[in-house]
């Protein structure tokens, strides 16, 4: 006669199991032990004796048709989620875990496994997707983007208006990358912001800006949370940003505005005030050469009159030639704007057919620039500091 296999080998409840349950070849329920000691768990054990899972009023996640394909070929199964609505209008969520069972002939002779209640982290589950519904719908409202990073701080979704200001390319480019590698700028350092992320604390309007293709800065204004998984693992980072430049530049015009007031108030002389106003102009704009054309009334043209630059020798000498200037309206970016009276922009004035003096720039290194009048009797020409390095000739 053949020895009765153990119901115990194999399979053992463990302190982690709620349920122990045995099924027979034909995946009826014969035993279903409860450890939780609730006697209407009990009760429910006992009616579901005799009854195969799909008739007790279960459901399975993938459907039952999926798993008893699964019972049909044999196989254990682990960890599949199952629920049932009870009576009062709630739902029971429990995790069951199985495995065939053979006599001593090879025979097969039903199922046997443990069972787990996890309708608490279902919950939980249930109102951290709420929570972050809740959250990106009031993003829309008061933010412009909405981002998302994993554990590493890296960006794994980066959506909503302005993002990477209408940038599809560089939003592509983002994903997979840390802020820090971004390109962007930080106030205060990014060593101060990782110590901040290390410590898993949040942050609000925290100031960042990047440098734009034409030279320019977008400022933002970034706040984030950190998220962490229903067991309490740090997932990563969550946030919203807004587009703060109109702002930024609102409050740079206001202490250029102020600075330039004190200067003139403090020059010596016209010709003092004049270089002190060019060098507060480009030192608040990141510029670092500022020349001065003051119109000839009687001829109608600019004549150049003064300028401004950092220390350096290639800027001195692009001063040097520029001092016997001399522009028409309509001649060369100057011309142009004397002409027009808008503000006009090259980022390569060796190239560019506007440009007249297109050598006076020949061995400076500079580039760029930016003309503009400043004044109804007078026009500059100006160039961002960083932009391949400055200005060209007019």
């Amino acid at each position: 006669m053949a020895k009765k296999q153990s119901p115990l080998h194999g399979v053992v409840p463990n302190l982690s199991s709620d349920w122990y349950w045995e099924q027979d070849a034909e995946l009826r329920f014969t035993r279903v032990d409860t450890r939780t000691g609730d006697a209407a768990e009990q009760a429910l054990a006992e009616r579901i004796l005799g009854k195969r899972r799909w008739e007790t009023g279960m459901q399975i996640e993938g459907g039952w048709e999926a798993h008893r394909a699964v019972l049909e070929s044999r196989q254990p199964f682990n960890d599949v989620l199952m629920w049932r609505d009870l009576d009062d209008g709630s739902r029971r969520y429990v995790l069951a875990s199985g495995e065939p069972v053979f006599d001593a002939r090879g025979r097969f002779a039903g199922y046997r496994g443990v069972g787990r209640d996890v309708t608490a982290q279902k919950r939980t589950e249930a109102l951290l997707r709420e929570s972050e519904a809740r959250f990106r719908s009031l993003t829309h409202l008061s933010s412009h983007w909405y981002w998302e990073q994993d554990a590493e701080y890296r960006f794994t979704r980066l959506e909503g208006r302005q993002v990477t200001g209408g940038d599809e390319a560089l939003r592509e480019r983002l994903i997979g990358k840390r802020r820090w590698e971004s390109g962007l700028e930080i106030e205060g350092g990014w060593d101060a912001h990782r110590a901040a992320l290390e410590a898993r604390r949040s942050f609000h309007d925290q100031l960042m800006w990047r440098e734009m293709s034409d030279g320019g800065l977008r400022y933002l204004s970034v706040s984030g949370e950190p998220v962490f998984a229903a067991d309490g693992r740090f997932t990563g980072y969550r946030g919203v940003g807004r587009d703060v430049t109109d702002r930024k530049r609102a409050e740079l015009l206001l202490r250029l505005e102020h600075r330039i007031a004190h200067v003139l108030a403090a020059a010596e002389d016209p010709a003092t005030g004049l270089r002190d106003v060019m060098r507060a102009v480009c030192e608040a704009e990141g510029w670092a050469c500022g020349r001065y054309f003051e119109l000839d009334e009687p001829a109608g043209k600019l004549r150049f009159q003064d300028a401004w630059s950092i220390a350096d020798a290639g800027f001195q000498r692009f001063i040097e030639r520029s001092r016997a200037l001399v522009f028409a309206p309509g001649e060369g970016l100057v011309g142009r704007v004397l002409e027009s009276a808008l503000p006009m922009w090259t980022a390569d004035g060796s190239t560019d057919p506007r440009v007249r003096e297109k050598k006076l720039a020949e061995g400076t290194g500079i580039r760029g620039a930016f003309a503009f009048a400043a004044a109804a009797p007078w026009a500059c020409s100006a160039s961002p500091a960083r932009a391949c390095a400055s200005p060209t000739a007019g």
